[in-house]
């Protein structure tokens, strides 16, 4: 979601920027005749905000698997995870409730 709201947002600014609605604009998007350095600019950013967080994501997740780990134990797995972690139940598929009377 924001991956993809992000880059759709950054590379749109180098079609539509308009020095009317923002004074600091110094180059116009595509569509009112500022070439593609804007765009082209915009698409450099967005790949280097993809690899920055993609190594920091990446060096975080290295690191919690060294200290704590990512992975549960397979028992708790097995016996799933919201009970395991949270001591609740997500779904309960025992024959309680309304619907139960009606049948």
């Amino acid at each position: 979601m924001h991956l993809v709201g992000g880059i759709v947002g950054g590379l749109l600014l180098g079609f539509f920027a308009d020095a009317k609605v923002n004074k600091l604009v110094t180059n116009e998007g595509v569509f009112l005749g500022g070439g593609f350095s804007l765009l082209w600019y915009q698409f450099v950013a967005c790949a280097v905000t993809f690899a920055f967080s993609f190594v920091a994501s990446f060096i975080i997740a290295k690191v919690i698997d060294k200290t704590i780990g990512l992975r549960v134990s397979e028992e708790d797995e097995a016996e799933g995870l919201d009970f395991s972690q949270h001591a609740e139940t997500a779904y309960s598929f025992g024959s309680t409730g309304s619907m139960d009377r009606l049948n």
